[in-house]
């Protein structure tokens, strides 16, 4: 493998990655070329930032279809930066459009520790598998992933009649 196969992979790798956050390096540490049998290590240290959203969805019942390569952000019923409101039930769905992985990163999320709850499942309700196990209420999701290997994730908002908090901001 010559230095330009490993660079076009780098580009390929930034221009994705530069379409989802905003600033990304990437550095090569190894030799000017690789062999066959030989290995480079490659080291990516992506910024943040803030997220390129393709659609900004509030928690609702119903279902979305995340397109391959396009980023949903997604809040609380109350929107970004507004607290959730009282009594809430509500179940969304989402389906990868080409049946890979779906991973929700979590920017920010307070819920109150008790009557309030955050549900995440690879799959429907009634057969997926819980993937926020024992962290469904009271726990700062902040910069916590999940990933529905299935293509479906469904997410499940639960919230009392008394206290509200500022909720959660995520990216699907």
């Amino acid at each position: 493998i010559h230095m330009r196969h490993i660079l076009l992979a780098i580009v390929f790798i930034i221009f994705n990655l530069i379409s989802v956050y905003s600033q990304c390096v990437i550095s090569i540490t190894g030799a000017q070329s690789v062999c066959a049998g030989n290995s480079i290590t490659l080291t990516a240290n992506v910024d943040r930032g803030t997220p390129v959203c393709n659609t900004t969805l509030s928690m609702n019942n119903g279902n979305t279809t995340v397109q391959c390569g396009q980023m949903v952000c997604f809040f609380d019923d109350g929107g970004e930066g507004a607290y959730y409101t009282n009594s809430a039930n509500y179940t969304h769905t989402f389906t990868s459009s080409n049946g890979g992985p779906l991973t929700i990163v979590f920017d920010d999320a307070r819920l109150q520790a008790s009557g309030d709850s955050l549900l995440l499942y690879d799959g429907n309700i009634a057969t997926g598998t819980l993937l926020n196990a024992g962290q469904e209420a009271g726990v700062d999701f902040a910069f916590q992933t999940y990933v529905a290997t299935s293509g479906v994730l469904t997410v499940r908002f639960v919230s009392d009649a008394s206290w509200n908090y500022l909720g959660w901001s995520a990216s699907i």
